[in-house]
């Protein structure tokens, strides 16, 4: 009787390893990183009112912030004092109906406006207080990226008879025409499949565009020439997305638009740079690499910023049982946001 209690136990032991094996044991995904050790400090600088923070710019001291949960205020932090600050948007009657998502970016003493369904520009002047407001020639642009020589570089959504695509777009915002535009590339759909972001890299005059469901990463030039394609150190090329079609009823008329069926599988998280690389977060775990790492961590995979080529990868640690949500460079410093955490990482060299 007591032998047949220890097989049974044995057994049992045997099929929970097994079982636990095969379902925390992921797939092989053929490729290996080269992994460096680094000893980064995390001192934190200011507790965030909600964890809804994400960066948007820089000027002078100032590192700049939105948060979801305000329409109306920009915020700042000034890096010498650690004290977070709010300046109003000043958008007048007829723009306080933005959606919370409100696309805005900072650039010198520039902040500008740009809000996914409504054609107006906005651009405030930090230093004398003026504002600007025009029109772009369709509601459909997001993610301003730079400003500059009366033009301004963001992201577009295309719409054709038989497509709607994503594209990057520079427009003359003051003669209202556009000068030029890069299609990014259809593997699905041409709109959900190329998600993404869109950077400005002021110290090497270049826009980088980060696939988030692909392993891919543009450098464009300020004419929005192609200057190279980085394949990431991951194996996944193509866009993992399903998508389905969903019906509604507006004002008696029913409306069928596209939607994705379950959420994205992400590759690649979000990105920086600085004079001479860029920096990956990216969400795909290595052959050679410890799930536990992988879990505890957030894997930071390092590129050459003239040609894109890979160099290694580093681990940045949690903080406060916290995950990394948003990563910035600002004065050969790593600033970041761990839920409403605005924390200072020691140097990346």
């Amino acid at each position: 009787m007591k032998r047949s209690i220890l097989y049974l136990i044995i057994i049992a032991v045997v099929t929970i390893t097994i079982f636990f094996k095969f379902a925390f044991d992921e797939e092989k995904k053929g490729f290996n990183r080269i992994l460096i050790s680094k000893k980064l400090h995390i001192e934190e600088r200011v507790q965030l009112p909600n964890s809804k923070f994400y960066f948007v710019g820089s000027s002078g001291s100032w590192i700049f912030l939105k948060t979801l949960y305000d329409v109306k205020h920009i915020y700042y932090i000034d890096i010498n004092s650690s004290h977070l600050k709010s300046i109003d948007l000043k958008l007048k009657t007829g723009f306080q109906n933005y959606h919370p998502k409100l696309n805005v970016s900072v650039q010198d003493s520039l902040i500008f406006i740009l809000n996914y369904g409504n054609k107006n520009l906005i651009v405030n002047n930090i230093v004398n207080h003026k504002q600007f407001i025009t029109d772009m020639p369709t509601n459909v642009f997001d993610q301003p990226a730079i400003l500059f020589s009366n033009s301004i570089i963001s992201r577009e959504t295309v719409n054709t008879d038989k497509l709607t695509q994503r594209a990057i777009s520079k427009f003359d915002y003051i003669k209202k025409v556009p000068k030029a535009k890069y299609i990014l590339d259809k593997q699905v759909d041409g709109y959900f499949c190329n998600d993404g972001m869109l950077k400005w890299d002021a110290k090497n005059e270049r826009l980088f565009y980060m696939y988030f469901y692909r392993g891919y990463l543009l450098c464009l030039d300020t004419n929005l020439n192609l200057t190279y394609k980085l394949k990431t150190i991951d194996t996944i090329t193509r866009s993992n997305i399903t998508l389905t079609k969903k019906k509604q009823v507006v004002n008696g008329d029913t409306i069928i638009t596209q939607t994705q069926k379950r959420p994205p599988i992400y590759v690649n998280k979000r990105f920086f740079t600085d004079k001479e690389h860029v920096y990956i977060i990216s969400a795909v775990k290595a052959d050679n690499e410890k799930q536990s790492d992988f879990r505890k961590n957030q894997i930071v995979d390092v590129y050459e910023i003239k040609k894109g080529s890979y160099k290694y990868s580093f681990y940045i640690p949690d903080y406060r049982s916290e995950k990394l949500r948003q990563i910035t460079e600002y004065r050969n410093e790593i600033y970041a946001i761990y839920g409403s955490y605005f924390v200072k990482i020691s140097s990346l060299k």
